[in-house]
């Protein structure tokens, strides 16, 4: 009776530990779908020739750390990788009709970024700006969006998929 015991209580201390580690791995906390995971019609699976297409040629390019088009002063896409084909950022900083997939915007109020994303993965203060972070999740949990925010309003957006 005693070694029953003791296997019927193992299991279940077993059954508790695998559903607690399952909890905490499907946990959504701050994570976004693959299809929220683009800023301007662009997602971290686009090559070049899509943003040519969606774009234009860019008003400037910078090669001095990666390949870096700009469209404006206010948005810009990073390259990397041989060739720089693979997009590592994208960035806007104005309120320019660039959005993500919810369609949040610079200069939209900070509260909206709860509301539309939920509890960012990771959120510091830096001086009087506010940052948050949401990753994909999956195959895309090298990627995420970034808010940075100053009085309450959203003043930058960035898409960024690390190597």
């Amino acid at each position: 009776m005693k070694f029953t015991a003791k296997i019927f209580f193992g299991v279940v201390a077993l059954i508790f530990c695998i559903n607690q580690s399952v909890y905490c791995e499907t946990d959504n906390y701050g994570t976004l779908e693959p299809q929220q995971l683009a800023l301007g019609y662009i997602s971290i699976t686009s090559k070049p020739s899509d943003i040519l297409n969606i774009y234009g040629h860019p008003s400037r390019v910078d090669n001095s750390n990666g390949v870096r088009w700009f469209y404006g002063k206010d948005f810009y896409v990073q390259f990397m990788g041989r060739g720089a084909t693979t997009i590592s950022e994208v960035t806007t900083t104005s309120n320019n009709g660039i959005t993500t997939t919810n369609k949040v915007a610079v200069g939209m109020s900070e509260s909206i970024l709860r509301r539309v994303y939920g509890t960012p993965k990771y959120q510091k203060q830096r001086g009087n700006e506010d940052c948050y972070w949401y990753y994909g999740y999956g195959r895309y949990s090298n990627a995420y969006l970034f808010f940075s925010c100053t009085k309450g309003t959203i003043r930058k957006i960035s898409l960024v998929l690390l190597d």
